[in-house]
Order: C-alpha cells, then structure tokens, then sequence
C-alpha cells in the first residue's frame, strides 16, 4: 500500500500563456492594414476624380476656325492621370470637329453646284487642293493621319457623286434635246404625208428612225422605240388619209373615214384607228 493512498488528488488545467507585447503588436499591424486600405482607396477616387476632369476638359479644348482649321488648348502639366485623359479626349475631340466640319463643307459643295458642269474640276482645286491638303499638313502627328485617311474618303466620295450628278445632267439635257427633236419631227412628217408631201416624208421617216437608233439604249428603251414606231405609223395613215379625202364630197369623205376607221392595222389599236379617224373628220364636218 502506497504511502499516497487515500490522499485526494486534484488535476489542475493548463491555460495559455499570452504575451502581452504580441497582442499589441497584432494590433498596430491591424491598424496599418486599414489605413493602408483607406489610403488605396482615396488614392483610387483621387485618380479617377483627376481622370474624369481631364477628359471634360479635353473634351472642350478644341476650338473650330473659319477656315475650317481647329485650334487646341495646350496640353496642361496637371498630373498624370488628368494629362493622360485631357490629351485622349482632345484628340478624339479634334477628330470629330475636323471630320464633321469636312463632310459639311462637302455637301455644301454639292448643292451649290448641282448644274456646274466643271464641279469636278472645281472640287478638286478649291476644296481638295486649296483646303484639304494645307489643314492636314497643318495638323499635328498625333491626328495627322487618321484624319488624312479620313479627308481621303470624303474627297473621294464627293467627287464621285459629282462625276455622277454631272453624268446625270448630261443625260437629262441629251434626252430633252432627243425628245423636243423626235416631237418637231414627227410633226413635220405628219404634215408633209398631210400636204402629200410622201417622198419628203418618207426622208424625214427614215432620218427620225436612224436618230431612235442613236438613242437606244442610253435616251430611248424598246418601249421607247415601239411607241415611237406607233406614233409615226399614226403620223403617216393619219396624214395620207388627210390626202386622200381632200378631193371628195362630204358623203364619200366620211364613208371612207368609217372603213378607215374599222381596219385593223398591226401595232395600232382601236383607239389609235379612232383618233386619226377623228382628226379626219374635224376637216370635213
């Protein structure tokens, strides 16, 4: 038997040893931490404060000239942030104005000489010599070339709706003059075939037929050419019914206007047969 029986024993529980200069140094780096936190995140909004300032202000810095030139503000030393987004938008900026301004001068072109027949030759002196070439030149490099690719299209454009508007001019005044031609024409072979007139008819037939060949395809379509063919097929009975009426009576004139009238001639209609049928009859009623 142990000389420790009967002795109550008791446990005792070990606790943690804290040291007190840990805790506060824990501590001091949790407050440097937030600070630092704190400070990223002033310095954050700092930088895009000063970003968004530059970019207003460069947005605004450029100025439009009468003579189509632009004039810029000088780049301003206000820090990295502001700078860096003061000249971005001031290129931007001053590529815009410099494009709208183009494409405006363009088009005022355009409707100032709709009936120029040089327009042409005008654009491209005035506009893509004397105001194109010099601004780019004048522009700095950091917009130099993109607004010169973008100055070449525009010249490019505008003169190739010129080109087409000219064309399109030509056209109309060759087509006016064709028609007020064909028009005189016909009228003076109606009243030849009407005087009896045939061989001079016939000359003038044969002339207006060569002048439809001319025509087509550029001032006259098939449509164009069977019209034609109808109205001078008019012109033709039309006026040799005239003839041959003018030494009948009344009764005989009319009888033969009627079996005009009712023959059945290809290319003419009923109502083409009525309508020379009628001219003939104003000249005897």
């Amino acid at each position: 038997m142990s000389e420790f029986d009967g002795i109550k024993r008791t446990r005792i529980q070990q606790q943690a040893i804290v040291n007190p200069n840990a805790a506060r140094a824990q501590s001091f780096f949790d407050i440097a931490a937030e600070a630092r936190s704190m400070q990223t995140e002033f310095a954050n909004e700092a930088k895009q404060e000063a970003s968004d300032a530059g970019r207003l202000a460069g947005q605004n810095s450029v100025a439009m000239n009468k003579d189509g030139s632009i004039t810029r503000t000088a780049i301003p030393d206000a820090g990295r942030y502001y700078t860096k987004e003061f000249m971005s938008a001031q290129r931007v900026s001053a590529k815009g104005a410099l494009e709208n301004n183009i494409r405006l001068q363009a088009q005022e072109f355009i409707t100032e000489n709709q009936n120029n027949p040089d327009a042409a030759a005008l654009f491209t002196e005035t506009f893509g010599e004397n105001y194109l070439k010099p601004l780019v030149e004048s522009l700095a490099p950091d917009i130099r070339g993109q607004v010169q690719v973008m100055a070449d299209g525009v010249f490019r454009g505008t003169l190739n709706t010129l080109t087409d508007i000219e064309m399109k001019r030509q056209h109309d005044e060759s087509l006016k003059a064709y028609d007020n031609s064909r028009t005189a024409n016909l009228k003076n072979m109606a009243e030849m075939y009407r005087n009896g007139q045939i061989e001079q008819a016939d000359a003038l037939k044969a002339k207006i037929f060569d002048n439809a060949g001319e025509a087509y395809p550029r001032l006259l379509t098939l449509d164009g050419i069977n019209a034609l063919n109808v109205d001078i097929q008019k012109a033709e009975l039309g006026g040799k019914l005239i003839t041959e009426i003018e030494g009948m009576g009344d009764i005989e004139a009319l009888a033969r206007i009627r079996a005009f009238e009712d023959n059945q001639v290809k290319d003419l209609s009923a109502a083409d047969m009525a309508e020379m049928a009628s001219a003939a009859k104003a000249l005897v009623v």
